[in-house]
């Protein structure tokens, strides 16, 4: 939904491009609940539930946890506001009214050191580290072919085991 682009990208273009591909490739195989695929230096973060993703680029280096905490409270408000009416939907930008919550939403994740994502990620942490108990994984032979090329994706349990590409 939100087009933005942050201008510190090395190559925003590249990074479109490479997610428009990936909901291309999600098309035709459906993604576990949380996905994450390493490309560079950043890392693309999605939450999929009830026929809507939810797509993050972040830098790697990044705590996955507190991305896919962004993209909880994304989907969150989502369902509240919107859920029933995914199925009925027409347009490409029925739900134009979201991105005020997810803009607002953005702001507060933007800061990492704020309490709240420090009290966030340090829960994710601790639950993450305890272990996570299903694996769903891809595997892409042609990184050229689809833009990105995921070797093992490894989700489910409130957070990424990890991404080896």
């Amino acid at each position: 939904m939100d087009n933005t682009v942050d201008n510190s990208f090395s190559d925003p273009d590249k990074y479109k491009l490479q997610a428009k591909n990936i909901f291309k490739e999600l098309m035709i195989h459906p993604p576990p609940r949380l996905l994450t695929i390493t490309s560079g230096e950043y890392s693309f973060h999605l939450l999929t539930e009830n026929g809507v993703s939810f797509l993050t680029l972040c830098e790697t280096k990044s705590p996955s946890y507190l991305a896919f905490s962004f993209l909880e409270d994304l989907n969150k408000e989502f369902q509240n506001l919107y859920g029933q009416e995914v199925a009925r939907c027409e347009r490409p930008y029925a739900f134009i009214k979201f991105d005020t919550f997810l803009q607002k939403t953005k702001k507060v994740y933007m800061d990492t050191r704020s309490n709240r994502n420090l009290s966030k990620m340090a829960g994710k942490y601790n639950a993450t580290k305890k272990g996570i108990s299903e694996v769903l994984g891809w595997v892409k032979e042609d990184p050229v072919e689809t833009g990105f090329s995921p070797q093992m994706i490894a989700a489910i349990g409130g957070g990424v085991l990890g991404v080896l590409l």
